[in-house]
């Protein structure tokens, strides 16, 4: 039997390209994977143990079927074990032939190597930013108006004047989940 097995790991990616390539590979099941990390892959798994001597698995690119070349390397390896021929669609390669098997660990070296780059220059880019005094990650919680805000909608809230919280939320032009942030920020409530 010929097994596709198609992973996408963002929400903006789709299956449909993948699809569209081991369509025409004929494959006569398609595993579907929908994940961002290299844990948990379910159908990955459940597939691996399915596939028996004379099958073939085909992915359209190494980078669906693993993250990295000891990955890469150890399920090809379980493959050639059982008797499975790998084929990637993009990357050209199929195990089935010596020349196959070689390009399968230059490729998956090289797809490493850039994985490597990749992280290194993001680590210099984020370096080269903080050097530079900007700021990253996440927004600070609360301006110097929201400050103000939480400050104001505290006073009115411990007052000796009833407001409600709707009310209060209209006074101070805020949402009720807002409010509450605020008046826990300057212990008002719990």
């Amino acid at each position: 039997m010929i097994y596709g097995y198609m992973r996408v790991s963002t929400s903006e990616q789709s299956f449909n390209s993948q699809k569209l390539l081991l369509l025409e590979f004929d494959c006569d099941k398609i595993f579907y994977e929908k994940s961002s990390g290299v844990k948990h892959r379910k159908e990955l798994k459940r597939l691996l143990n399915m596939l028996k001597e004379g099958d073939s698995l085909v992915v359209t690119r190494l980078d669906r079927l693993g993250r990295t070349l000891k990955e890469l390397i150890h399920i090809v390896e379980l493959l050639s074990h059982k008797g499975v021929h790998f084929i990637s669609v993009i990357d050209k390669i199929d195990t089935s032939t010596s020349i196959g098997r070689l390009f399968f660990h230059i490729n998956a070296a090289y797809a490493q190597f850039e994985r490597e780059r990749l992280v290194a220059r993001t680590k210099e880019g984020l370096e080269a930013a903080r050097q530079a005094g900007k700021s990253l990650g996440r927004k600070p919680g609360l301006t110097e108006s929201g400050k103000k805000k939480a400050e104001y909608a505290a006073a009115l809230y411990n007052s000796s004047t009833y407001y409600s919280i709707s009310e209060l939320c209209d006074i101070v032009e805020v949402s009720r989940a807002t409010l509450y942030k605020y008046l826990r920020l300057k212990g008002a409530i719990d």
